[in-house]
């Protein structure tokens, strides 16, 4: 798990130029991140990861996903809403 996490953010943002910008949680760095409804570490990887789904995601500090609304009380709001979200594939 740890092996997989690396390769979709340190190494994915190394593989494109942008390590210095992105890919870990440092100072100066962007403020890109995701919070999911579970810890992956505590699952059995084969048949489970794909069930998890995405709670929040801040990108550059931004909340642009707020799936249950856990911000709203704060005065944040996502910028893109359940029944807003961009398609970015074909579904199948």
């Amino acid at each position: 798990m740890e092996q997989a996490l690396r390769v979709m953010t340190i190494n994915g943002a190394w593989s494109m130029g942008i390590d210095d910008k992105a890919g870990s949680i440092e100072v100066g760095k962007s403020a890109d991140l995701i919070v999911l409804d579970r810890n992956l570490f505590d699952l059995e990887p084969q048949g489970n990861m794909h069930n998890t789904q995405v709670d929040v995601t801040l990108i550059e500090g931004q909340l642009v996903w707020d799936r249950l609304e856990q911000f709203k009380a704060c005065g944040l709001t996502a910028v893109w809403h359940k029944d807003e979200v961009p398609e970015f594939y074909d579904k199948m």
